[in-house]
């Protein structure tokens, strides 16, 4: 059985404004055993933040998120 998963959207810009919840200033490094928190749950019974556990790549953090489990994030999934 697949489960369909939807998230409504509750923030209604005014016209001609948008947010961007994507960007990260450029001289914001992270380090590891650092909490974040995350823009986006993967699941509705996941946490809302993520432990980061060690660097990838320039870009990707491998994760521990309580009610999900380990995941690869990109620094545009999370915000310190």
């Amino acid at each position: 059985m697949q489960v369909k998963y939807y998230q409504p959207n509750f923030c209604i810009l005014p016209v001609g404004q948008r947010l961007d919840w994507s960007h990260q200033p450029n001289n914001l490094e992270f380090e590891a055993n650092t909490w974040v928190q995350l823009h986006k749950l993967p699941n509705d019974y996941s946490h809302d933040e993520a432990l980061l556990l060690c660097e990838l790549t320039a870009d990707e953090w491998v994760a521990w998120i309580p009610g999900y489990g380990e995941t690869v994030l990109n620094v545009r999934d999370f915000f310190a």
